[in-house]
């Protein structure tokens, strides 16, 4: 990323910036372009680039950016669970395993795993 392409992707937070930090975050953009090559990390990227502004900015400390990650961890991990859960209703409903699982976005192997230890448990 050109450094004018970059002052213009700030926009208003260009103004906040001290020249130094500008500098910074020009290299900073290097680096995770480096990190993050395929045109389909665009949004990785931009996430990125974001979060190095807003660090430079005080306005993301490492502990939010980790609080951040638990909390969004904890909720695809819930979102798993019941997006199984319901996954494996729906075909104990009659749904066809591969059906349920695809509309739930998971693996038909993981209705067949449940199946095959609700079968061990009775």
């Amino acid at each position: 990323m050109e450094r004018h392409e970059l002052e213009a992707w700030l926009g208003p937070a260009l103004d906040q910036l001290t020249p130094e930090q500008v500098s910074r975050l020009h290299r900073e953009a290097g680096d995770i372009t480096a990190r993050y090559p395929d045109p389909d990390d665009a949004d990785d990227r931009e996430a990125a680039l974001t979060a190095a502004v807003q660090y430079l900015l005080g306005e993301l400390t490492v502990e939010e950016a980790g609080r951040r990650r638990r909390e969004t961890r904890d909720a695809e991990r819930h979102a798993r669970v019941q997006a199984i859960q319901v996954a494996c209703m729906a075909e104990a409903d009659g749904m066809p395993a591969a059906a349920a699982a695809r509309a739930a976005g998971i693996d038909r192997q993981v209705l067949i795993r449940r199946r095959a230890a609700r079968r061990l448990a009775e």
